[in-house]
């Protein structure tokens, strides 16, 4: 179980190996981004980025569930 700490509840989660072409790990770090001209991150707080992720799944509810609603794109 993953700890989801901004709602405090348990979100299951399960561990499956690795599919064909995923990596072996990810990293992600903005500080080499954030010396580019023009660019900063929309959220930097953790609490502001799940509220941003809510929002958006309750705007598009049919995205990543594996439903027939066309894509937009």
């Amino acid at each position: 179980m993953l700890q989801e700490g901004y709602r405090q509840r348990l979100i299951p989660t399960v561990k499956k190996t690795r599919r064909p072409g995923d990596p072996p790990a990810l990293i992600a770090a903005a500080g080499k981004i954030r010396n580019e001209p023009g660019w900063y991150p929309c959220h930097q707080d953790i609490r502001n980025i799940i509220e941003s992720v809510l929002a958006w799944k309750s705007k598009f509810p049919f995205e990543y569930q594996g439903s027939s609603a066309p894509s937009p794109l």
